[in-house]
């Protein structure tokens, strides 16, 4: 019996010890390929992922448990430090569909109800978690009065209309905007000199001169984040320093070399002009934009300035 308790522990630990491998696992969305199959690797091994669209789609980034954040970055280098399950996902260029992809991953924005008629409420919540997350209490807004109406007559494609009140808030979308955006929920943002019926943009600044950038984030979850922070976080519509203001306030002076709105942002990129994760917590932690002064509103004040 002693030799065969013995026998079993050889057994256990040696078949233990020869376990040096982890599993990569490649799941797509869409058409596309990637070069390094689902399998078994190496601990420790470092393995490089390219995504190659097939024709007539795009690829537009990576997600997964075991990613600290979604990216856009191709290739992507991947270390086998555990059993990793990566998504690489793509697009149907002329008619893009975005379900089980950025935003349509987070639990907080995939529970937006964009109903927003019916529902207003339920965007504001979900501003307020969002808020939560970025170590910001807006409960109270959700005490007061929500408003939301569609005017035909509305100048601007929305407005808020409650800065500086906290009592409640109040939101106009404009009809024609408001039916344009939710026609498109999960096919992708507005962008600028799309050609055709296409989704694409060129940004003709920096670095990345005349590359297409594509934005992926529902126009109407901009639109109403944008509004949403005039009304409950008195955001302002300016420059600082010569820097575009989060964009999703918008900028409307000094800038000449980027965006002047807020209609082109991925939950993939990794550039800071144009990724929403970033622009969200510049937003709530009040990173380079200004604030009304709801005393003095002539002046304006920088909104994380402790003085």
């Amino acid at each position: 019996m002693k030799k065969l308790i013995i026998l079993f522990a050889l057994i256990f630990f040696s078949c233990k010890k020869n376990d040096s491998s982890y599993s990569l696992n490649i799941l797509k969305n869409n058409l596309g390929a990637v070069n390094y199959e689902t399998g078994k690797y190496p601990i420790g091994e470092t393995i490089i992922l390219e995504a190659t669209p097939d024709e007539g789609f795009a690829f537009i980034g990576w997600h997964g448990e075991v990613l600290e954040n979604p990216t856009n970055e191709n290739p992507l280098s991947v270390l086998l430090d555990s059993d990793k399950s990566i998504v690489a996902n793509f697009v149907n260029i002329e008619n893009p569909d975005f379900s089980g992809m950025g935003i349509w991953t987070d639990e907080l924005y995939s529970s937006i109800d964009y109903d927003l008629k019916n529902n207003f409420k339920s965007i504001v919540e979900v501003f307020v978690k969002d808020a939560e997350r970025h170590g910001l209490d807006l409960n109270y807004v959700l005490q007061g009065g929500i408003k939301f109406e569609i005017d035909p007559n509305l100048t601007a494609a929305g407005r808020a209309y409650q800065a500086c009140n906290d009592s409640g808030v109040y939101i106009k979308y404009k009809e024609i905007s408001y039916q344009k955006d939710i026609s498109t929920i999960k096919s992708g943002s507005k962008c600028i000199n799309c050609a055709g019926s296409t989704f694409w943009s060129n940004y003709n600044v920096g670095p990345k001169q005349n590359e297409k950038f594509y934005g992926d984030v529902p126009s109407m979850l901009l639109l109403v984040y944008h509004e949403l922070g005039h009304d409950i976080l008195n955001l302002n519509h300016t420059c600082i320093d010569g820097q575009l203001v989060n964009a999703l306030t918008a900028c409307v002076e000094g800038v000449s070399s980027i965006k002047k709105d807020m209609y082109a942002f991925s939950w993939y990129s990794n550039d800071p002009r144009f990724s929403f994760r970033a622009a969200v917590k510049d937003l709530f932690e009040g990173a380079s934009q200004n604030c009304k002064d709801c005393i003095d509103s002539t002046s304006l004040k920088i909104c994380n300035d402790p003085s």
